[in-house]
């Protein structure tokens, strides 16, 4: 499901998965919102350190959102609340363009952008 406001999404339904704080891997549902300032925010009751990276799948086929994982980091996670929800706030990784960085580093391989892959036109 995917919530719409002037024909743009605000919020989609996603299954979230990675690595936990303690290095177990961990897959939940969601919501991924995106604010108006093109903040992505969700929330998870997994307990994640700034600068993890997570995968997010839409769990709704849209016709040009394909559901395969896109890769973001956790750029800020809040203290759970009274439920244990955490507050995540993620930045889209992207790779970079092979012409000026070394292909032999991962890290060097990706660069943080806003996500528009999940954006229905």
């Amino acid at each position: 499901m995917m919530f719409m406001h002037d024909g743009l999404p605000i919020a989609c339904w996603i299954e979230i998965s990675g690595w936990d704080a303690a290095q177990k891997f961990f897959v939940e549902k969601s919501t991924l919102e995106w604010l108006e300032t093109g903040i992505r925010r969700t929330c998870v009751r997994t307990p994640l350190r700034p600068g993890t990276m997570v995968f997010a799948r839409a769990l709704a086929n849209y016709s040009c959102n394909p559901s395969f994982p896109v890769a973001y980091v956790v750029e800020s996670i809040s203290s759970p609340d009274q439920a244990g929800f955490r507050e995540m706030i993620l930045t889209q990784l992207r790779p970079r363009n092979d012409e000026c960085h070394d292909p032999a580093s991962a890290v060097d391989n990706l660069v943080l952008e806003d996500c528009e892959s999940m954006i229905v036109h």
